[in-house]
């Protein structure tokens, strides 16, 4: 039962907030007769010093009182609509007493506020504090004069003279520590540039260097000469460029076993011979054939053309392989 009564309690006080609120929303469309006429713009403190104002640069300038803020600042692009709207709306109550604009192209030299000016309209901020941050982030000359109820024309221009020169000092301030970050940022740039061409440098140096190593880990050392190092064989004796030793034939009393025993034991002579050469003769030199003079070569034509049909029919003896052998010894 207790709920029940707090949720109507809650409903009856959101149905008055809302009639309340709609009253206020559509309030009547006011009557004529509800304003007057005022007397002047300016009230006593401004018309002096507007008098100043005029008197000490008139001459080159148009003194404009009562401007809005909003006629003379503008809005920034922002795609943050919100804080779009909340600057329009900070700016849309704030104004400046007084602005001086060139007569010649009406460009805005500097803008004037009044001490007292603005106290009391809001309670939440200060608008010469915030008029002079806005003005100082736009690099636009600001002043800020005592209210008074008289000005002399030299002091207020002093003092506008003064807001001018304060602002082109933070320009130029500003520009120099704009040069300067600048100048940071290229040295910067141009210094990690430096680096990085040095390390390349030194990477492309390591590299070479490590193919050269390479290169000549893979390149096989030079092998010495196997032709200069062996022994080269003994040459062959040249054989005598003379004539030949005439055989004598066998005289023809001789019987012909007698020529047959000669020609044998002359062709077994021959053929002891060679085998002790081909023993003798080292290995390198085994391979090749000894050359048999030209005696020899006819000696053992005839003891082949002679032999007897029971020498031709006897088994052939092997061959004994002369590198198993050891050293002949020639028999005397």
């Amino acid at each position: 039962m207790v709920e029940f009564s707090l949720v109507v309690l809650f409903l009856i006080a959101a149905l008055l907030f809302y009639q309340y609120y709609n009253a206020r929303a559509s309030l009547p469309a006011p009557r004529p007769d509800c304003y007057g006429k005022s007397g002047s713009v300016l009230n006593g403190e401004e018309k002096a010093l507007f008098k100043a104002l005029t008197e000490g640069l008139g001459a080159d300038h148009h003194v404009f009182p009562k401007v809005m803020a909003a006629n003379v600042l503008t809005l920034k692009p922002n795609p943050d609509q919100p804080l779009k709207e909340a600057a329009r709306r900070r700016i849309a109550h704030e104004y400046f007493d007084f602005v001086l604009c060139k007569k010649s192209d009406q460009t805005v030299t500097c803008v004037l506020r009044m001490q007292a000016a603005g106290r009391g309209l809001t309670a939440l901020h200060d608008s010469n504090v915030f008029l002079g941050s806005v003005c100082e982030q736009v690099e636009l000359p600001y002043a800020v004069i005592p209210t008074r109820s008289g000005h002399e024309a030299d002091t207020v221009k002093a003092q506008v003279e003064a807001a001018i020169t304060a602002n082109q000092a933070r320009i130029q301030a500003k520009a120099k520590a704009k040069a300067e970050a600048k100048a940071r940022a290229e040295a910067k740039r141009r210094a990690k540039s430096e680096a990085k061409a040095r390390a390349e440098a030194k990477a492309r140096t390591e590299a070479e260097a490590r193919a050269a190593q390479k290169a000549a880990a893979r390149t096989p050392a030079a092998a010495p000469d196997a032709t200069a190092t062996q022994s080269s064989p003994d040459p062959e004796p040249a054989a005598s460029s003379g004539p030949m030793p005439r055989i004598k034939a066998a005289p023809e009393s001789r019987s012909p076993s007698a020529t047959r025993d000669q020609s044998s034991s002359s062709a077994s002579r021959t053929t002891r011979r060679e085998k002790i050469d081909v023993v003798s003769t080292p290995a390198s030199a085994a391979s090749r054939k000894s050359r048999p003079s030209a005696g020899a070569k006819g000696a053992g034509a005839t003891a082949r053309a002679k032999r007897t049909p029971s020498a031709r029919l006897a088994p052939a003896r092997p061959r004994r392989n002369p590198a198993r052998r050891g050293p002949g010894v020639k028999k005397d």
